[in-house]
């Protein structure tokens, strides 16, 4: 009996010690409710890595969290491949909940949709959201210490592509500059890294991992995986649900955070994802 409540006394004092501690929130949102209190939202000085594999939605998730950071803060949304007027189109999309198909081909219902699209459109205009197109991250960095005046406060970056044999080499040492000018200009950086099939690593059906990554993994301050399942799911099943079309994000590292995962639903026709 005596041994019995020793090891009960040590299982009470472990479960205390394990018990999830609650953290302040950071003072930049995300405008996902859960995913800020999942990843403890972000600081000034902080680097966030969103990684994913192609067509799951990281473009959509970076331009979301862009606008939602752009409300608050001064945001600098850089892309690779995707050019500024690409990228306001699906702004507006995101913002007035008008499907892109119509919103970009300015086939709209006069008696409804115009005043909406327009009134998002202002809110677009009020925003403090730079946008960049066309350029390396690398260049993005340079740019940003080259530029005079007033600084972004977030720099989003959508996105570096990891295909590389040895997977996360060459992603780490460019984690680690990033890191190292994040924390010296106190700016919050979130890199968006496609995990593409070409890497020895990833195989076309599974979730990212961070075998993904390699020695990358250990380089942010956070980590977010955003997965959708049923994209890659090999089986010829239809997709049908809402459920099934949903955005599954992992944290299986960040500074704050409660690491753990949560979903969002996804509105194909917009696109955007539901806000929780």
């Amino acid at each position: 009996m005596e041994l019995a409540a020793k090891l009960q006394d040590i299982m009470n004092r472990w479960t205390l010690t394990a018990a999830p501690v609650q953290r302040k929130l950071g003072s930049l949102r995300t405008g996902f409710r859960h995913l800020d209190h999942a990843m403890g939202g972000m600081e000034p000085g902080e680097l966030v890595v969103v990684a994913a594999r192609p067509s799951i939605g990281l473009s959509l998730f970076l331009m979301q969290t862009a606008l939602a950071l752009a409300k608050t803060s001064r945001v600098l949304l850089a892309s690779r491949c995707v050019r500024p007027d690409e990228v306001v189109p699906r702004l507006l999309a995101i913002e007035s909940g008008i499907p892109l198909s119509r919103v970009g081909k300015r086939v709209l219902v006069a008696s409804t949709e115009v005043p909406i699209v327009e009134e998002a459109r202002l809110a677009l205009a009020r925003l403090d959201l730079w946008l960049l197109g066309g350029l390396f991250w690398e260049e993005v960095l340079q740019g940003c210490n080259s530029a005079g005046g007033a600084r972004p406060t977030v720099v989003l970056y959508d996105s570096v592509r990891l295909h590389e044999r040895r997977p996360g080499r060459k992603l780490r040492d460019m984690l680690r500059d990033s890191q190292r000018w994040t924390a010296r200009e106190r700016v919050a950086t979130v890199v968006g890294v496609t995990l593409t099939h070409e890497s020895q690593h990833i195989e076309p059906f599974h979730s990212p991992t961070l075998l993904d990554l390699g020695e990358a993994a250990t380089v942010p301050d956070t980590l977010v995986f955003l997965d959708r399942p049923s994209f890659y799911d090999p089986s010829p099943a239809p997709i049908a649900s809402t459920v099934s079309k949903a955005l599954s994000v992992l944290i299986p590292r960040s500074c704050r955070g409660s690491n753990r995962g949560i979903q969002f639903d996804f509105e194909p026709e917009v696109p955007r994802f539901g806000l929780e």
